[in-house]
Order: structure tokens, then C-alpha cells, then sequence
């Protein structure tokens, strides 16, 4: 009985350590991600994060049979395609009831989602203002895209998916973020 009060009390003492320990660790945590920096912590944040590292199974080119699911884009024929890939992998219908007509959209991974079309947006601005050509907002986007299909996937893409989160209004910072991720083809 002494032997069990003593491994219970050892116990309550560890817990209530690392009890302490992890509340410290995110009140440190808590203090340098949201402090008063705001975007500036993002981008210190997304300067000191690793890189990551996702595979892909993009094809150089696409086939006549996957073009007719491209719509025109702006960007030339492979963003099209790209886009008609990444609208299959992130978007699922669903009926909510049969018999009604409603459907419910689920979007897997939506923060991957959602910038990638934020990103869309901000070089068809920069196009318009003049700061890029086509061809290389062309090239931007298609790389973007192909982080997002790579990413579906990927089963560890929760820090990536919080820095692009914390960038929400910040295009540029979204797409430095796509840039830190190395794309392996398989």
C-alpha cells in the first residue's frame, strides 16, 4: 500500500511538472507568434520555418483526354489543366438529403484552397497594374497550383497550413510561402 502511494504521488508530481512546463512553453509560444509584431512575426515566421518537402504525381504535360476538363484560362492551357486538377482534388459534393436538390460542398484542406485562389486573384491584379507579364504570373501559378495538388495529400501539412492562414491578407506573403516548399516528382 506504501508502494502505491508513493508511484501515485510520483506520478501527480510529473503530471503537475510537465502540466507547468507545456503551459509556459505555449505562453512563450502564444507571446511570439501573436505579439505586437502581427505581419512582421509571420514573416519572421515564415523566414525561420523549414522547408517543406511534398511529392508529386503532375504530369510534364497533359493529355487530350484531361484538356476538354480545362477551361479557357488566362494563363495558358497547363494552368488550366492545373486548375481543373486542383478543383477535383479540394472539391467534394455531397447531397445533404435525397430527393433534395441542395448539394453541400466540402473542401479538403482549405487554407491550401483558399490562398491558392487568393493568389490567383492577387497576379491577375499585378498583371492589370502592370508589374508582371503574363508568362511569369503564368509560371507563379503554376507552381502554386502544383503545391496545392502535392499538398492534398500530404499527411503533415498543419504548420503549412497555419503560416498560410496567418498570411490570409498578404498575397505576397502566401506565395513566398509556396516558394519554401520543395516539390519532389515521383
Amino acid at each position: 500500500m506504501k508502494r502505491m502511494k508513493l508511484y501515485v504521488s510520483a506520478l501527480t508530481a510529473c503530471i503537475s511538472m510537465s502540466s507547468a512546463f507545456s503551459q509556459s512553453l505555449l505562453a512563450s509560444h502564444t507571446k511570439e507568434a501573436w505579439g505586437t509584431g502581427g505581419a512582421s512575426a509571420v514573416k519572421a515566421e515564415a523566414k525561420a520555418a523549414c522547408r517543406w518537402e511534398f511529392y508529386s504525381t503532375v504530369p510534364d504535360s497533359f493529355s487530350v483526354s484531361q484538356l476538354p476538363y480545362a477551361e479557357e484560362e488566362d494563363f495558358g492551357q497547363r494552368v488550366a489543366c492545373l486548375k481543373a486538377l486542383v478543383e477535383q482534388y479540394y472539391i467534394h459534393r455531397e447531397e445533404v438529403v435525397l430527393g433534395d436538390p441542395t448539394m453541400r460542398t466540402i473542401i479538403r484542406k482549405p487554407n491550401i484552397y483558399h490562398a491558392a485562389r487568393k493568389v490567383e486573384k492577387h497576379l491577375k491584379k499585378e498583371i492589370k497594374k502592370g508589374n508582371l507579364t503574363v508568362q511569369q504570373a503564368a509560371g507563379e501559378l503554376a507552381f502554386v497550383l502544383e503545391v496545392a495538388i502535392a499538398a492534398v495529400d500530404e499527411p503533415d501539412t498543419y504548420s503549412f497550413e497555419t503560416l498560410l492562414s496567418k498570411a490570409k491578407g498578404n498575397a505576397a506573403q502566401q506565395i513566398n510561402l509556396f516558394k519554401q516548399v520543395k516539390i519532389t516528382r515521383l
